[in-house]
């Protein structure tokens, strides 16, 4: 099966990313924009609507029904029952990568890889968790939480880590004037 055959679309636009709906419905980073394809019926979603021009290469819909998208540039999120994006780009930061993961911890909040980096989407901004907190430099490739909370992650070349104490601790080091 094939999302731009079935839904009217040109073969010739890639396809970044695909979600499923529990309504049947897809969701894909086609193009430059988003694309639904409900049944027959073929949504895109663009400037319009509040999306700018990315590869959308990674989709999530989280435990409140908010669409969130991340492509090479930015992060946007559409509210369940919404047309129109909301714009959560990511700071931008020295070693961001092209690696863009996305995962929902168990409090609700959506975490980034950003490099070397980690971002939280607390309280209306992004809080970044780098060398300063503890972080190595190496990059950080993929991003996943588990049944019981455990934020994991993969390093380029080093294996898998898990974050431990993940939202019960601080660290200090030279980098704080320590």
């Amino acid at each position: 099966w094939d999302v731009r055959r079935a839904g009217g679309m040109d073969p010739a636009v890639p396809v970044w990313s695909v979600i499923g709906n529990s309504d049947g419905s897809v969701i894909a980073g086609c193009g430059d924009s988003l694309c639904r394809l409900n049944g027959d019926t073929l949504t895109v979603w663009g400037t319009a609507n509040g999306l700018p021009a990315d590869h959308w290469n990674f989709l999530v819909r989280d435990s409140a029904g908010e669409l969130w998208a991340r492509g090479q540039n930015h992060v946007a999120v559409l509210m369940p029952a919404e047309s129109q994006f909301t714009l959560r780009d990511l700071p931008d930061v020295p070693g961001r990568s092209t690696y863009a993961a996305l995962a929902e911890d168990r409090n609700g909040q959506m975490l980034a890889t950003l490099g070397s980096s980690l971002a939280r989407y607390e309280e209306g901004g992004w809080h970044v968790f780098s060398q300063a907190n503890g972080f190595d430099t190496d990059t950080i490739t993929c991003l996943t939480v588990d049944r019981q909370g455990s934020v994991w992650f993969s390093l380029i070349g080093h294996g898998l880590r898990r974050w431990l104490g993940y939202g019960e601790w601080e660290h200090w080091n030279s980098a704080n004037g320590l």
